[in-house]
């Protein structure tokens, strides 16, 4: 029966043909839990690996998440700023942490915590009237001296603290509508020298607590913070004001400066938030346009009811804006008249926005954080109302 399998190849007459084919077979195979464990070590090794990627990516987006967030008044990711304010009834006796005067590399003025009121990163203060305002004021100090954060002296000391009697519904249409302030925007300050005073406003919602930080400064140059909202208005001497008269200073009557001879579209305090993202935000009820020539002319002035207007906020709407360094380049510095303009939008509650046209400057058109290098058909607008006035 042998004879009649099939010979292999070399295979000597008369061999048992079924061990030359055994001796044909390829090598044996590893043992099954060898292989088993090269596979799970290849795919533990994989993973690892995309843990390793995820979790760069990770850090990568939420660090620059943070960046971009402070464009939002947020804090960076960073800088996690102070923890969620609980309580607000009673000013802390003594300002600042440790002596140490801000609590970021941004240089935002210390604040016992955070804001615990929902959206709280959106806006200084709610638009909601608070239940309660608390206003502490601290002893001046020399702010070198507070910024050297040396252990024997832990910062200014409680100086008084008076809870005001109102209108606290003016105190939310003053303070909700301030301007954010855009992260690395320019900061055009004076450098007198000189003590500073710091407040601390602290204001009780039915859902939370705000905590806000104002300097009255030599410069009045200090910014104002909650926490995590910035704005570059210092609300030093309005804070100072409101404390001594124990009742809330509103609008214009804390600017003890303030009188018409400056102009019907000067005002002690302008910008307003959204600013950002417009040059006018929506919401304003009246304006006033003027005039003025370098060349010596007296200035002049209207003032347009909204639905004159439409037309001029239709063509501020169309110009191609940017972000604004506060600064523009004469054309022709040697020009012997220069005309520029000022529309001043005033609103129910907050500050006004004050667009500044001067044909002869780029950018030409500017107006809190943004700007416009053309001011195109403006001109013949603006002089059109100003005619019609």
């Amino acid at each position: 029966m042998t004879d009649d399998l099939p010979r292999t190849r070399g295979e000597r007459p008369g061999a048992d043909p079924l061990v030359a084919l055994l001796r044909e077979l390829p090598p044996d195979l590893p043992d099954v839990p060898d292989r088993f464990e090269r596979v799970r070590a290849a795919r533990a090794g994989r993973r690892r690996r995309a843990v390793l990627l995820a979790a760069a990516a990770v850090v990568a987006v939420v660090g620059t998440a943070g960046v971009l967030a402070r464009g939002a008044g947020a804090p960076s990711f960073l800088d996690p700023g102070p923890a969620a304010a609980t309580d607000a009834s009673t000013c802390p006796q003594v300002y600042g942490a440790g002596g140490v005067d801000s609590v970021d590399r941004a240089g935002h003025p210390w604040v016992p915590g955070s804001p615990s009121v929902p959206d709280g990163g959106d806006r200084l203060v709610p638009q909601a009237v608070p239940q309660r305002a608390l206003l502490c004021r601290y002893a001046p100090a020399d702010g070198a001296e507070f910024r050297a954060g040396a252990t024997a002296w832990a910062g200014p000391a409680l100086a008084g603290s008076v809870v005001l009697v109102g209108p606290l519904d003016t105190l939310a249409g003053d303070l909700t509508w301030l301007p954010e302030e855009r992260l690395g925007a320019p900061r055009a300050c004076t450098a007198m020298g000189g003590p500073t005073t710091r407040f601390l406003l602290g204001l009780t919602y039915p859902d939370g607590v705000v905590w806000v930080a104002g300097s009255a400064d030599p410069n009045g140059c200090d910014r104002s913070w909650n926490g995590r909202f910035a704005t570059g208005t210092n609300l030093g001497r309005q804070l100072a004001a409101t404390f001594d008269a124990k009742t809330w200073v509103g609008g214009e009557a804390w600017a003890v400066d303030y009188s018409a001879e400056a102009g019907p579209c000067w005002a002690p305090r302008s910008g307003r938030l959204g600013q950002g993202r417009d040059l006018v935000p929506a919401g304003a009820t009246s304006l006033r346009v003027c005039r003025e020539d370098v060349a010596g002319t007296s200035p002049t002035w209207t003032s347009v009811e909204p639905a004159e207007y439409d037309r001029l906020l239709g063509l501020l709407d169309d110009l191609r804006t940017s972000e604004w360094d506060s600064s523009c380049s004469m054309l022709d510095p040697d020009a012997p008249t220069r005309t520029t303009y000022e529309l001043r939008f005033d609103y129910p509650a907050g500050p006004p926005v004050v667009v500044r046209v001067d044909p002869s400057c780029r950018p030409a058109v500017m107006s809190g954080d943004r700007a416009a290098d053309d001011a195109g058909p403006l001109v013949p607008e603006i002089e059109r109302l100003l005619a019609a006035g």
